[in-house]
């Protein structure tokens, strides 16, 4: 597969996949519009029978998130929250695995079940399946 470096906004190869994978909680863009896109170009490249699979922040997250430092084996990861307000909260993240080091910093909106499931619905997904106990993780299939 070659590789492509395109907007996930805008992003179309052509093509469908049995699954679609939507990581690092994109889905938690505050902006609404950004979202549905995301959602279309997903389902625009799913398959007839096929899934996306999406990682979330569910709405309890936003409650316990606090500063905090973890290493697994190399990797050590500590999370910085920089402005909290309502609905949305803006945090840095640090990564380190040796001497490598980068930041990233994102703002998350809140979002509900009902909203995720409206937003799924509107690019004709089906029904969320939970995939992990902490609802961290998800999938929603094609309607047929």
């Amino acid at each position: 597969m070659p590789t492509v470096r395109d907007s996930i906004l805008t992003l179309d190869l052509g093509r469908t996949f049995d699954c679609v994978l939507l990581a690092s909680t994109l889905v938690n863009t505050p902006d609404d519009v950004a979202r549905q896109a995301m959602l279309e170009v997903a389902r625009r490249h799913t398959g007839r029978r096929g899934s996306v699979v999406i990682q979330w922040h569910p709405p309890e997250w936003f409650d316990n998130l606090r500063p905090s430092t973890s290493t697994r084996d190399r990797l050590s990861i500590s999370i910085e929250v920089l402005e909290r307000q309502a609905e949305t909260v803006r945090a840095k993240v640090h990564y380190g695995l040796d001497q490598h080091r980068w930041t990233q910093t994102f703002t998350a909106r809140r979002l509900s079940v009902d909203d995720l499931s409206a937003a799924l619905c509107r690019s004709r997904f089906g029904a969320i399946r939970w995939l992990t106990a902490d609802k961290t993780w998800l999938a929603a299939s094609t309607e047929a």
